[in-house]
């Protein structure tokens, strides 16, 4: 029957020239109307509900969306008169016998309830999980709760997936959960009411520094895999007393401003400066003294600024004693003879040739006039050692 039929059914033709359907019974109870024919809701079955059976059909049939029927009220399925899961021309012949109050061929309504017998209640069909109102209550899939957001069976609490039938159609599963495992980065990754759970994040720690004080933090590093120290301070051991960089010792050596401390074996005051040496906030036993420069360790005479000559050389064949780098001589003038004229001069000096440091030679001490009144000159002339520094 096209829509054509179907106006002209609408717009008077008889009853009688509508053939009987001989309709086949489905096994399956699906569904039952409150009020037979009344899909628009409104409490009784007419025209309207014709009308309307036949805009359901039509849009059915022409493959269009069904929500554009607004004249059903609730569930389209009230529009499928004998529960065959379409809207069709049998169904408005349905509707049409209804609003006529027309018996049901006895193939549609053998008890003659005037109930299509394929839609009537079965209480003993349970609803399934399957798309379908198997226990014919308007209701699909009631008690299900499909659609409901669900954590599946994997390692965190996050609910990603969603429930649905499973195959049996006895119950539900949880699809499409994915595993959210927990990595630090101050979130809770695994929806367990916990923010980084296994990583120790804000413990007290010493970073990559060169001292030992745990002045930094724990934090997530950058992969989120774990954590690292962030510390931004770097404490330096100073000369003050107190333990600056918490290596549980005090002004240990080489603290930022100690000072060099050097041997003094010959107990001087002036160590040697070769090598020898600590940097320490104070004397460092055997490193005592701060002054260096002491150039022959070994001879208490022998120090910077030394200014007193000796005869023998300091013990290692030099007789440089102030640790200048020269052997200075005590005396390098070299007197002349000893005049008449030069007697009251008084020249002290070697004579004829000036000794090396240690060596010997003849000094003289003084050049004066031998006794008052006589006529020549008295030259006191000694052996002597020359002493150098």
């Amino acid at each position: 029957m096209n829509q054509s039929t179907i106006i002209a059914l609408l717009c008077g033709v008889g009853l009688s020239a509508l053939p009987v359907l001989m309709l086949p019974t489905v096994a399956v109870a699906t569904c039952n109307t409150a009020q037979a024919g009344d899909i628009t809701g409104d409490g009784i079955t007419d025209i309207v509900d014709v009308q309307c059976a036949v805009n359901v059909a039509f849009y059915q049939q022409q493959s269009l969306p069904q929500a554009a029927v607004t004249c059903a009220q609730g569930t389209l399925s009230l529009a499928d008169a004998n529960c065959d899961f379409s809207t069709d021309i049998v169904d408005i012949l349905i509707f049409l016998r209804w609003l006529v109050n027309a018996p049901l061929d006895p193939d549609l309504d053998a008890n003659g309830d005037n109930f299509v017998d394929n839609c009537q209640n079965s209480p003993a069909t349970p609803e399934l999980c399957n798309g379908i109102d198997d226990d014919c209550d308007f209701v699909i899939d009631e008690g299900f709760n499909l659609g409901i957001v669900c954590d599946g069976p994997d390692g965190d609490a996050c609910k990603n997936g969603i429930l649905v039938c499973n195959g049996l159609q006895t119950g539900t599963f949880c699809q499409g959960d994915t595993n959210s495992p927990e990595v630090c980065n101050g979130l809770d990754d695994d929806c367990d009411g916990q923010t980084d759970e296994g990583f120790v994040v804000g413990l007290a720690c010493d970073g990559p520094d060169t001292d030992k004080c745990k002045s930094g933090l724990t934090v997530c590093n950058q992969a989120g895999t774990g954590t690292t120290c962030q510390e931004e301070i770097n404490h330096t051991e100073l000369c003050n007393g107190i333990d600056d960089d918490c290596d549980g010792e005090t002004d240990e050596l080489n603290a930022a401003d100690c000072q060099l401390h050097y041997l003094d074996q010959d107990n001087d005051g002036f160590g040697n400066d070769k090598g020898n040496h600590v940097c320490s906030c104070g004397p460092y036993p055997p490193w005592i003294v701060p002054q260096a420069g002491d150039c022959y360790d070994l001879n208490n005479k022998v120090y910077p600024g030394s200014n007193i000559s000796q005869p023998v050389h300091r013990g290692d064949g030099s007789f440089d004693y102030n640790c200048d780098g020269k052997q200075t001589k005590y005396s390098e003038f070299i007197v002349g003879p000893c005049y008449l004229s030069a007697c009251s001069w008084g020249e002290v000096g070697w004579v004829d040739v000036v000794p090396p440091c240690g060596g010997t030679g003849i000094f003289r001490s003084s050049c004066s006039q031998w006794q008052p009144g006589y006529p020549y000159c008295s030259a006191k002339n000694n052996n002597a050692t020359q002493y150098c520094y």
